[in-house]
């Protein structure tokens, strides 16, 4: 009997991810491009980089445009919102600001970077 061939990882995420310094995100900060665990990484008309999963996440933004408007719906305005609340808040794990994405038990008031809660 033969075995199965060994799965290869993504060559995106296999630990050493693509990375441009200058087009980090503007949520967690990381330059990582893994869409499988930050989603895609979108830059948007130069102003702004981001993870999708990073916006998604986010505990105070709402998708109020249609899709075609901004990114998938989430208008610059209310991003550049949720970005300014965010970089009030501190990570309950790395410690840094920018924390964005609260905690699913409602009593809990814990903030996270995306990236840091995946870890945990």
């Amino acid at each position: 009997r033969r075995s199965a061939p060994a799965m290869k990882k993504s060559p995106v995420c296999a630990g050493d991810e693509n990375k441009d310094e200058l087009l980090a995100c503007v949520f967690c900060k990381l330059p990582d491009n893994c869409p499988e665990k930050y989603g895609e990484k979108i830059s948007y008309k130069q102003q702004l980089t981001l993870h999708y999963f990073c916006l998604l996440m986010s505990s105070g933004i709402y998708q109020r445009g249609n899709e075609d408007q901004d990114i998938y719906g989430f208008l610059l305005h209310d991003i550049n919102q949720e970005i300014k609340r965010a970089s009030k808040l501190t990570c309950g794990i790395c410690k840094r600001k920018g924390a964005s994405v609260g905690c699913s038990v409602s009593a809990c008031p814990k903030k996270v970077h995306l990236p840091c809660g995946l870890k945990k």
